[in-house]
């Protein structure tokens, strides 16, 4: 199972983000306020997912993407002048004030990504496929403020680090949301 670690620069906010998490049977294995611990906790855990604010106590959202590079999914929970700095693609993007219900439905879509991954699949997509790989954009593109671009690179991104076909990783989103 993937491991799951909150980081905020407030402790109120992080214990909040893992209370909700835990309340929905999603298990939270480390609340931390810096990047620091964060990237020590992915090293002695290895944690998977990380959710966390824009500001940590020592560093940005920015300065860890770039620390983990790549060892573990990212949520950045912030507003919209700060998401705006976030430029890596395969970072989800959240506006803050976030809802509980998007948030529940992002940790769940990357908790089961990869549940997937060996489904069988046609090699050629039909017509029904590619309305869904546009439904699947769609949504990520509203949901999490991404542009079309960020949006595909993303499927293809948790397709390919899955080990899963792009189809099952696009219906995966659309279950979730």
């Amino acid at each position: 199972m993937k491991k799951i670690i909150v980081a905020f620069e407030s402790e109120m906010n992080y214990r909040r983000i893992m209370n909700l998490l835990e309340l929905e049977g999603i298990p939270v294995r480390k609340g931390c306020r810096s990047g620091a611990e964060v990237i020590r906790s992915i090293n002695n855990i290895e944690g998977d997912i990380v959710v966390c604010g824009y500001k940590l106590t020592d560093m940005t959202a920015v300065n860890l993407a770039n620390d983990l590079d790549r060892s573990a999914m990212m949520i950045v929970i912030a507003d919209s002048d700060q998401l705006d700095y976030v430029q890596q693609e395969d970072v989800v993007k959240l506006h803050a004030p976030i809802s509980r219900s998007d948030l529940l439905a992002t940790v769940t879509m990357l908790l089961r990504i990869d549940k997937t991954a060996m489904r069988p699949e046609r090699i050629h997509r039909s017509d029904e496929q590619e309305q869904l790989i546009r439904k699947a954009k769609e949504l990520l593109m509203i949901k999490n403020h991404m542009t079309e671009a960020q949006a595909h690179r993303f499927i293809q991104k948790m397709s390919m680090d899955t080990g899963s076909k792009l189809i099952e990783t696009v219906r995966t989103i659309l279950e979730i949301y």
